[in-house]
């Protein structure tokens, strides 16, 4: 797998974010699970973006480039027992998952993060991410998962993990 390229803002408003690379899936993965947010709001990443003529990126659906990760935000459960069906899913992937600020023992939310085999454009990756949730819907049960398929968007930001975050690999 080739290097993982995407962006990290400082917060919800930082429409300028940095570019960055990790060299590998897993290099990616690191970066992301160390860089664990003191409040809710803050860092995030996307997919990276082109540089504009005023030298800075800019986080707009115009400005997306492709990207070879999917992220998924699972804002709740049927019961909490299917956030474990989940994880057990997930694992059939390479990725990673986390909990949220929002995330309680009995309403489980978390994002998961999965690494794709190639770079995807926004509309290819769009596709992808509405597919991946009627398999995983299918894999656990369908209604069992709440998704927000806002992330689904390679421009919106996904907030890192919260310093208290339970996480996947």
């Amino acid at each position: 797998m080739a290097a993982i390229h995407y962006s990290r803002g400082a917060t919800v408003r930082d429409n300028n974010p940095e570019t960055m690379t990790a060299a590998t899936f897993e290099d990616f993965a690191e970066a992301v699970l160390t860089d664990r947010a003191k409040a809710k709001g803050l860092q995030y990443i996307a997919a990276p973006f082109k540089v504009n003529g005023d030298g800075k990126t800019h986080r707009c659906k115009e400005g997306v480039l492709a990207s070879a990760f999917i992220a998924l935000d699972l804002d709740g459960f049927a019961e909490p027992e299917d956030w474990h069906a989940t994880i057990a899913v997930r694992q059939k992937s390479q990725g990673f998952a986390y909990s949220t600020y929002s995330s309680k023992p009995n309403a489980p939310r978390a994002r998961v993060v999965l690494a794709a085999s190639r770079s995807m454009e926004r509309a290819e990756r769009l596709r992808v991410s509405k597919a991946l949730e009627r398999w995983l819907e299918k894999e656990v049960g369908d209604g069992c998962i709440v998704f927000d398929d806002s992330v689904y968007k390679a421009e919106q930001p996904l907030f890192t993990p919260p310093e208290q975050a339970e996480v996947y690999r």
